[in-house]
């Protein structure tokens, strides 16, 4: 993305048409790539490969259950997933009022700080007047990884997530080849989706991954 970010920083000569400018060009060239894998529904190779990146959580824990795993996307591909979930879906429906009014995740000027608030206000609440409560919470714990594929699908499109989107979406999922990377190096071997071993969710690193779950959920 700082690739991206540099095109559009001045080299200080002046052109007679914006056509000649080398930035103007090179975006020119990314905005097709973009625009025709929406319409055609797959991806180009070069988004097919994602870096695992496998950190711990605690330094000098290493144990399995304490490591952190962030995908590590090609940027123009995550520009997509960015713009079409939390910059333009989860807006326009927070405009809208179809999402549930206790639906904290991924929205904006909505913190995780202000559900602790009203929990404990809901706790203080019942002890001064002496009712008797019960409150059941979760941690959900992996939940990125847990959206099953095709009901994450189903409630993009319910919040009306474009479907030649949902479809590049889906279409990514069972293609992209996953090398793990660590402070040992990357893989040369991947994993990825297949009928005997499929893989469900969004993992940390993609775009799109907070919204999916507030629509889920």
């Amino acid at each position: 993305m700082g690739h991206y970010k540099a095109l559009q920083v001045p080299d200080g000569k002046t052109y007679k048409k914006p056509s000649e400018n080398p930035s103007t060009l090179l975006w020119n060239i990314i905005c097709t790539t973009i625009n025709a894998t929406i319409q055609i529904g797959k991806g180009i190779n070069r988004w097919n490969h994602v870096n695992q990146l496998i950190m711990e959580k605690k330094q000098g824990d290493n144990g399995i259950h304490r490591m952190r795993n962030i995908h590590d996307y090609e940027a123009d591909y995550n520009l997509i997933l960015k713009y079409y979930w939390p910059e333009t879906t989860i807006q326009s429906e927070d405009k809208a009022h179809t999402l549930g009014s206790n639906q904290y995740g991924g929205r904006k000027d909505r913190r995780s700080n202000d559900v602790s608030f009203i929990n404990e206000m809901i706790m203080e609440f019942n002890r001064m007047t002496y009712q008797i409560i019960s409150i059941t919470q979760h941690d959900n714990k992996a939940c990125f990884y847990r959206m099953v594929e095709n009901i994450t699908t189903l409630s993009n499109r319910k919040f009306n997530v474009p479907n030649q989107i949902c479809k590049l979406a889906a279409n990514m999922k069972k293609s992209i080849k996953y090398h793990v990377t660590t402070t040992h190096g990357t893989s040369k071997k991947y994993y990825k989706h297949s009928k005997s071993n499929p893989i469900h969710g969004s993992a940390q690193g993609s775009g799109n991954t907070g919204s999916e779950w507030t629509f889920v959920s």
